[in-house]
């Protein structure tokens, strides 16, 4: 005999055939979140950073599927690499794009500002390695 964990949508059967009827059903793979966290660090100003300004070390040994939201000043949040930015008459500052390897994340940045901008990523790094 096999066991089966699942949970439903509510209004919908436990017993259900269709895997969009669950919140969970362990037949089916999911997204498991292995790690999370929130950290801060100033994007320095002068335009374009050719070298990631913001890095976090996994070492999972693995290439991990990460996903990362970054909090503005202007209080606008955003996936890493969108367009959600804080935008000033002529000058912007962004997380323009995230780079992950087996050790660490790596995000790039532009600040067009007269100075360091602070910043807040949360970021999550999942189970299921990237497939390449």
């Amino acid at each position: 005999m096999s066991y089966k964990i699942s949970v439903s949508k509510s209004g919908y059967s436990a017993f259900s055939t269709n895997p969009n009827n669950f919140i969970f059903h362990s037949d089916y793979n999911t997204f498991k979140i292995i790690s999370s966290n929130s950290f801060s660090f100033n994007i320095p100003y002068g335009g374009y950073q050719e070298y990631p300004t913001g890095v976090v070390n996994h070492n999972l040994n693995y290439i991990p599927f990460v996903i990362a939201f970054c909090k503005y000043n202007n209080g606008r949040v955003g996936l890493v690499g969108s367009l959600a930015t804080e935008i000033f008459p002529t000058k912007t500052v962004s997380i323009t794009n995230l780079g992950v390897d087996s050790s660490a994340i790596y995000f790039y940045t532009v600040n067009n500002t007269n100075s360091n901008y602070p910043i807040v990523i949360r970021y999550y790094i999942f189970e299921t390695p990237a497939v390449l």
